[in-house]
């Protein structure tokens, strides 16, 4: 069954690999303990607004989209808000090496899963 995501890309549900995109969504889910449905929803609770910060800005680090892009993948926002969660990640990962090793420790995990 093939399915056309709003990239424009196809996807198998089945065997296929799934875009980056997903594996970012994916990714920060696990790591964070919150659902897509969460990240990609209303709610701006600090549970789940820093996963979303985490995984626009992992976007934006991975892969070739637009800031408008980016936005519009997770749940219709303006490309503001992209611009907003890139500058408190790298700001929150430059007060703290916590931060800072998450966000590269999900990184390395995404570019290891890009290279099989």
């Amino acid at each position: 069954m093939k399915v056309t995501l709003w990239t424009g890309e196809i996807i198998h549900h089945k065997g296929a690999k799934a875009t980056m995109l997903d594996r970012i969504l994916s990714r920060v889910c696990e790591e964070y303990e919150v659902s897509p449905d969460e990240v990609m929803g209303k709610r701006r609770t600090a549970r789940i607004s820093w996963p979303r910060q985490m995984a626009m800005t992992l976007t934006r680090r991975l892969t070739t989209m637009s800031l408008a892009e980016v936005a519009s993948h997770f749940g219709k926002r303006d490309h503001g808000t992209v611009i907003h969660a890139v500058k408190v990640v790298n700001y929150r990962c430059g007060k703290g090496r916590d931060h800072a090793f998450e966000l590269d420790e999900i990184e390395i995990k995404l570019r290891g899963e890009e290279k099989r």
